[in-house]
């Protein structure tokens, strides 16, 4: 049953490429795998001998291994007395659950205070829940992990046996059994009647655990309500990079993430949505204006060498840490104060919006393809990955507020009218000087010739007429934002450049019937044709009377003439011989 690896080259190279994986695996994972991982080597520590120098060994059968090596049995030793048997160290359900031991105990306190001093009124005192350390030790919590938790549990371990088995010091097989499924199958069979116990809101994971379109601009006009924190409250929470945002429908390249640790292209897409306060482009040039222009405190970015602009992060950490990443957790809790004050309630957070999106796709009519192909979740198909370039266009157009099925029901009233030269400029000043650059080979900037650049800069010059025009709007509601207070809307080709952008309203009421009437209009002219053509041949069709009168004075011909009649279903009277039922029924008798 040895397994050792005697050759010190490849114990080399297989400690190399298993700390390579190690340093790459997404901070998330590693973040949960391993406490878990340090708590079975506690574990294993205590109740299990250490690993004899001279190993590997052969090990009889039935015996579990030595140390923290794993194997089927100890995993599910493990999980029976470890895990599954204890309640969860933190969280809302561990808050949840005292806070009702909490109230229970000050109520039977009332009840036996009243019932010592019957004569006695009782004020409250407004104490604290909290107050009474006797209750908080008293108390002993019923609750168990979740599955989840367990399924982390089981995967955190078996990722430290495949550790195990590639450096050839585990010769156990895989801990992925009956057993094992049986242990995970057991927990999920009495999720619901826990949750039930523990009240846990029934509306978790529903359809009402997401947020409708109708509620993003709510979304919108809290964030822009912000006056303490409006860089906070202007950025969201991918960690992109500048390079990644190409191509005019909003494309961001992405070629590396949890989910995507091989470096595969793939692509997250938008174009810009009916409603500005619902437009994820127009969020983009906002926020690249406060960035760059407003803010005053980070410089615009120079697009001399890929160095000076690649480490760039769109939604960095402050202003003084542009190319150090935004946390999750700071995300999350903005994202969490948002959703608060706008009357959204979700259950999933950060994930919210993916959920909302893949649901309210559907609800709109967009093909299940369609949505695999906007959530990535198809590209390991070969001809997706290589030949295709997944751009969802239906699921793009539902999410923007358009009809998925009708490609022509796309159009921005808005978008046809141009912002004049002359104040169009005076948005990234900067801008100009480097698209001049990378457009001429012959500039005297000396640039380096670089496709993601030219894609970023002639992205930078729609967003700045996508923020003039969506400026519009957003600054009858918003009037006093400090943005809004930039020079470039003060000037006088800004009034009458917002004059036309708002006739455009009523163009877009109109083409947003059109895309029906057209579809009627098409749904008439191309099946009345096929309508009248049916009906011409169903009147050429004998009626079923003539049919069954001719049938009848067939009949009545050939039994004039000593025929016998016979019928088949399905098929027309045949004539027979006379006499030939008779012979057949003589026949049969003998």
């Amino acid at each position: 049953m040895s397994n050792a690896i005697e050759d010190p080259r490849v114990r080399a190279a297989i400690e190399h490429y298993l700390l390579d994986l190690e340093s790459n695996q997404p901070r998330n994972t590693r973040r949960s795998y391993v406490p878990k991982q340090e708590e079975w080597k506690r574990w294993c520590h205590v109740s299990w001998p250490a690993i004899p120098k001279v190993w590997p060994a052969p090990v009889p059968q039935g015996q579990q291994l030595p140390g923290d090596l794993v194997d089927e049995g100890k995993l599910l030793l493990f999980m029976k007395d470890v895990v599954v048997s204890r309640p969860p160290r933190k969280g809302k359900r561990v808050t949840d659950e005292k806070k009702r031991h909490l109230e229970s105990q000050e109520v039977k306190r009332a009840v036996k205070r009243r019932k010592m001093h019957p004569d006695t009124i009782f004020v409250d005192g407004g104490g604290s829940e909290y107050e009474s350390d006797s209750d908080v030790e008293s108390f002993e919590s019923t609750l168990r992990l979740q599955y989840n938790t367990v399924r982390g549990y089981v995967s955190a371990i078996q990722k430290l046996y495949d550790e195990q088995k590639s450096r050839g010091v585990n010769p156990a097989a895989r801990p992925q059994d009956v057993a094992l499924k049986a242990l995970k199958r057991s927990i999920l069979a009495t999720t619901w009647a826990r949750k039930r116990k523990e009240y846990t809101d029934s509306g978790v994971g529903t359809l009402r655990d997401v947020y409708a379109p109708a509620q993003i601009p709510d979304h919108t006009n809290v964030a822009w309500s912000e006056r303490k924190e409006i860089a906070c409250a202007l950025r969201t929470q991918r960690g992109l990079k500048v390079p990644g945002c190409t191509m005019k429908a909003l494309v961001v390249v992405m070629n590396c993430g949890k989910t995507n640790q091989h470096g595969r292209m793939e692509y997250g897409s938008a174009l810009r949505h009916r409603d500005p306060r619902s437009c994820l482009v127009g969020a983009l040039a906002f926020w690249f204006f406060w960035r760059w222009q407003v803010e005053r405190t980070e410089k615009f970015p120079v697009f001399q060498r890929s160095e000076d602009w690649y480490d760039t992060k769109v939604l960095r950490r402050s202003a003084k840490e542009p190319q150090a990443q935004l946390s999750s957790q700071t995300a999350r809790e903005w994202t969490s104060r948002f959703y608060r004050k706008a009357g959204i309630k979700v259950s999933k957070v950060s994930h919210a919006p993916r959920v909302a999106a893949t649901q309210n796709a559907d609800i709109a009519g967009v093909d299940e393809g369609q949505i695999r192909r906007a959530g990535r979740w198809n590209n390991g198909d070969q001809m997706t990955g290589c030949y295709l370039t997944s751009l969802p266009f239906e699921f793009m157009r539902a999410v923007a507020d358009f009809d998925p099925e009708w490609s022509g029901s796309y159009f921005v009233p808005k978008g046809a009218v141009r912002p004049p030269v002359v104040f169009l400029v005076q948005v990234w000043p900067q801008l100009d000087k480097w698209k001049e650059a990378h457009s001429s080979p012959l500039s005297d900037f000396g640039v380096e010739q670089n496709m993601a650049a030219g894609a970023f800069l002639e992205l930078m010059e729609w967003l700045r007429e996508v923020l003039l025009q969506d400026a519009v709007f957003l600054r009858e509601s918003c009037p006093d934002h400090p943005l809004f207070q930039d020079p470039v809307f003060a000037c006088p080709e800004f009034a009458a450049f917002a004059s036309k952008v708002r006739k455009t309203r009523a163009i877009g009421r109109k083409k947003a019937r059109e895309p029906l009437e057209g579809r009627s209009r098409f749904v008439r002219e191309v099946g009345r044709p096929r309508v009248d053509d049916l009906h011409r041949r169903i009147q050429s069709r004998p009626r079923y009377g003539d049919s069954t009168d001719a049938s009848l004075a067939l009949q009545e011909r050939r039994r004039a003439a000593g025929e016998a009649i016979t019928f088949t279903a399905g098929s027309r009277p045949v004539a027979r011989p006379k006499g030939y039922l008779k012979k057949k029924r003589e026949k049969h008798m003998q």
